[in-house]
């Protein structure tokens, strides 16, 4: 799966160049992506993803960042962290493993945008899994020209917005936050 999406990236990447003198920004909400900043540079500042931008900042993270290279993030907004139970929420976030765990579950290796997302879904015969980097799997299938990502509980979130660039991949904007087994 991993080589199926490494490829994909790879067709893609060398039909659209990305030059760093022509930088892509694009806005949701309040929040301005840039292709010149890294994913933490992002969602650091960012009042719609403050939650996950405070995730990002720990060292474990940086040191995932920096191994893997390409990543994809499915970003989860403050209302998504805001619809899970407060208690559940204050355990995440006081425990430093699932905190790092969290964001890791919500992330891929490799610059994967909406159209890879898609063809490999289809490719695959409606559904394609993805190893995250907290390697756990997460589920991408396609209902109603919405793409869907599942965990291995079945919850699912939607993609709200898609193709967000970051100076090493993509982000993608979800509305739900999926956890993983070490959450439950």
């Amino acid at each position: 799966m991993r080589l199926l999406l490494l490829t994909l990236s790879l067709l893609w990447l060398s039909n659209n160049p990305l030059h760093a003198q022509n930088a892509v920004v694009k806005q949701w909400k309040t929040t301005e992506f840039s292709s010149e900043k890294t994913l933490q540079e992002n969602l650091k500042t960012a009042e719609d993803f403050k939650i996950l931008g405070e995730m990002l900042e720990s060292t474990a993270i940086t040191k995932t960042l920096e191994k893997e290279g390409m990543v994809t993030l499915f970003a989860m907004p403050n209302s998504s962290f805001e619809r899970i139970p407060e208690a559940k929420r204050d355990s995440i976030m006081a425990h430093p493993q699932m905190a790092t765990g969290l964001p890791k579950y919500h992330m891929v290796a490799g610059r994967i945008d909406k159209a890879l997302l898609k063809a490999a879904v289809e490719k695959n015969g409606g559904s394609v899994k993805m190893t995250t980097l907290q390697n756990e799997k997460l589920t991408v299938s396609l209902k109603n020209d919405e793409l869907i990502l599942s965990d291995m509980q079945g919850n699912n979130a939607r993609i709200l917005a898609s193709d967000f660039y970051h100076k090493n991949g993509f982000i993608h904007i979800i509305d739900n936050v999926l956890l993983p087994l070490l959450a439950q």
